[in-house]
């Protein structure tokens, strides 16, 4: 007897199961929604119960900013307030607001304000705002993810009546009091020796991975990551940063902020031409006497998995002298070894390391082999500030007690749905199921490593299999339709929980594409040149059998296929 797909019961604008205070997911069905999300629909979020805390404030970061606010004479309505643990924030958060790239949301000079208070020995810099600017000022929490984490929150929620007091400044932006950072506990230290030992686990060549434990620099989010290394390279050559691929949508509006902007390459498959291309750009930019701080890129791109050719971007990257910058987020520890081309490796360890959605954290590893580390090392090290708060390093080291064996299980579900989808796409006629008719599949393609054209250049990184662990391809994929009405009616009848995240022990689907890029015609039309268009539903697999999550699929794709052979 064929599995029946099972029906999700968590109500709408909660989150993965099971919810705690520090989720970081939402189940937010139904197509029209995803409108009303990128729409900033403020009728919707007054439903929600958990968010993805980048996204604002949360839980008992969002009870702090109102506890914060009600003590500084600013509160909700009026006024809304962010906090930090980082000074360097408020020139951030000025930054940001002000930037024309804010469109007719940027804010105007002199709106912002700014305090400096110290809850239980806690600094905090607490931007305050007008609620009227918010889609202006909010981006900046999003997008710098250096804002206060919901534990942390949690923790000094216990003490914001007992021991909080306003620190005396005088309010000059170049005289900012002294930050009190989050101490170092032993679980920041085991994260640290876990991530090393990840990385000497399996490697293709044991003389290319040569980390010790302090390469290693954790921070509270993945964002918060790539906002401090974007600003330590910056500091030791301020010229472009060069995005090459599809690039997580906060990643891409992080860097063209940045002082001297960036430079984006959308298309790195194998018709691509991308080294010859961006050789090209660089001997020109160079001749011109213009720099390059930084090339970066996702291995494989979020969300089209496209896994570009690393080995031949890293000669390009050693002509020039540029660090190479490599976010294996996708891939994942477990699965790719690419230290052998980058001189800086970077993570997101909210999602598969940590694998169960309720808490963040990110990772910087600095490359002993790379020639920029004699240079980098000392750079980092005097730039970093622990603000990665304790509860939230303990959750990262106990959630990622059982990585491998997570990692075995979400390979083989996220493979086993590519592989059902794919040959579903490359049928010319389907019948999903012995009760419907064989009608043209509306799948146009899937996009995972093992269906890509550049599955080569993924296997070219891939650890060798070992007693304990074979490694696979990840838990993400997406399947494109053939139109944005089936995509929709796959989206609708896909059993499955909706909303942002990857990684999680439950599979999320989510059309990435539409909700990003589809408000700006233009930015949408640019995106979707290079492949990330918006009839795309971006997949996480999770942990669930792999028979249910093919009934799942099967749901979805018949009614899919119904609405496409409707209007063929």
């Amino acid at each position: 007897m064929a599995t029946v797909a099972k029906p999700i019961t968590t109500e709408f604008g909660h989150s993965l199961p099971p919810e705690t205070p520090h989720s970081v997911t939402t189940h937010a069905p139904g197509w029209d929604t995803i409108f009303r999300f990128r729409d900033a629909d403020m009728s919707l979020f007054m439903t929600i119960k958990s968010l993805y805390p980048r996204f604002s404030p949360w839980g008992p970061a969002r009870e702090l900013a109102v506890a914060l606010g009600q003590k500084l004479g600013a509160t909700p309505p009026a006024h809304g307030l962010v906090m930090f643990t980082n000074p360097g924030a408020f020139a951030m958060q000025t930054a940001w607001s002000t930037s024309h790239h804010r469109n007719e949301n940027k804010v105007p000079d002199g709106t912002l304000a700014f305090k400096v208070v110290e809850v239980h020995g806690t600094r905090l810099y607490c931007v305050i705002y007008p609620m009227s600017h918010t889609p202006g000022v909010i981006g900046g929490w999003q997008n710098s993810g250096i804002g206060l984490s919901s534990r942390a929150s949690e923790e000094l929620l216990k003490h914001i009546d007992t021991d909080f007091h306003v620190v005396d400044w005088d309010g000059d932006l170049d005289n900012l009091p002294a930050a009190s950072y989050q101490p170092e506990v032993d679980a920041h230290r085991a994260v640290r020796r876990r991530i090393r030992d990840l990385l000497h686990r399996a490697p293709i060549d044991p003389a290319n991975v040569k980390v010790a434990e302090d390469d290693v620099f954790l921070y509270q989010t993945g964002m918060a990551a790539i906002y401090n290394l974007n600003s330590v390279l910056f500091q030791r050559d301020q010229g472009q940063s060069i995005l090459l691929g599809s690039i997580f949508h906060n990643t891409f509006h992080l860097l063209e902020d940045t002082s001297n902007g960036m430079k984006h390459f959308g298309a790195c498959g194998p018709d691509s031409g991308i080294v010859a291309k961006l050789d090209e750009y660089l001997d020109a930019r160079y001749k011109n006497g213009q720099t390059v701080s930084y090339l970066f890129i996702e291995f494989p791109s979020n969300p089209i998995l496209v896994s570009a050719d690393l080995h031949g971007i890293r000669k390009i990257t050693e002509k020039y002298n540029i660090p190479f910058v490599v976010d294996d987020t996708i891939g994942s520890f477990a699965n790719i070894d690419v230290l052998s081309v980058a001189d800086i490796l970077l993570s997101s360890l909210t999602k598969s390391f940590s694998g169960y959605a309720d808490v963040m954290g990110g990772s910087v590893v600095l490359n002993p082999l790379s020639p920029f580390y004699p240079d980098l090392k000392p750079a980092f090290t005097s730039a970093f500030h622990n603000e990665l708060f304790a509860g939230d390093a303990e959750k990262l080291l106990s959630n990622s007690n059982d990585y491998l064996p997570r990692s075995t299980i979400l390979n083989r579900n996220a493979e086993a749905v590519a592989s059902f989808l794919h040959q579903q796409a490359t049928n010319t006629t389907t019948a999903i199921s012995s009760s419907t008719a064989a009608l043209e599949s509306p799948i146009k393609a899937v996009l995972y490593p093992t269906t890509s054209p550049t599955q080569a250049n993924y296997d070219a990184v891939k650890r060798p299999a070992t007693p304990d662990f074979t490694p696979g391809y990840g838990c993400l994929l997406a399947v494109e339709f053939k139109t944005l009405e089936a995509a929709a009616a796959f989206y609708d009848a896909f059993p499955v929980h909706k909303g942002p995240h990857l990684g999680a022990h439950r599979t999320l689907a989510l059309p990435m594409n539409l909700l990003t890029y589809s408000k700006e015609p233009k930015e949408a039309a640019y995106h979707a040149a290079y492949g990330a268009g918006p009839e795309q539903i971006r997949i996480s697999v999770g942990l669930e059998p792999v028979d249910d999550l093919i009934a799942a699929v099967k749901a979805g794709l018949i009614k899919a296929t119904e609405v496409y052979g409707s209007k063929s």
